[in-house]
């Protein structure tokens, strides 16, 4: 008489690789996701860059910075605080519609002839964060970088 159906080792093998794949699989979803908010933050960013470089060829210098936290080049003569959210607007001319979240930091250099900004990438492997602390060496303008920080500079 022979059954019909499967082994309990056969359902077992099964299970262990269903297992396996969605192991692989979420791993692979959520490095993803790290690396589109990376992707979001280093376009934040280069927003931000091109905007100080437009306020720049306005008032000759980029704006302070606020306990090398926050932008201090909005209000009516550029050196009041930008808060996060609203427009970073100097003088009545608009840079940007929008200051990113707080999750970077902004920091003056050079008497108001340079900058740095940095921001935590989640993706520490990404070769973009090598290749921005080169354009902007560590050290430069009191500012420090840990392996995992974005970091662009004005030129």
């Amino acid at each position: 008489m022979k059954k019909s159906g499967f082994t309990l080792i056969e359902l077992l093998v099964v299970i262990v690789i269903i297992g396996i794949l969605a192991a692989l699989i979420s791993t692979n979803l959520y490095g993803g996701r790290q690396r589109a908010t990376d992707s979001q933050k280093k376009s934040n960013l280069n927003q931000l860059k091109i905007a100080l470089h437009s306020y720049y060829a306005n008032y000759h210098k980029y704006p302070a910075d606020r306990n090398g936290r926050y932008l201090d080049g909005c209000g009516a003569t550029g050196d009041t605080a930008c808060t996060t959210g609203s427009s970073f607007t100097a003088g009545g001319v608009e840079y940007l519609s929008w200051v990113p979240s707080g999750d970077f930091t902004y920091k003056q250099c050079d008497g108001g002839d340079s900058f740095r900004i940095k921001a935590t990438m989640s993706n520490v492997s990404d070769p973009d964060i090598a290749e921005s602390q080169l354009k902007c060496p560590v050290g430069s303008c009191g500012v420090n970088y840990s392996t995992s920080e974005y970091v662009l500079c004005g030129e």
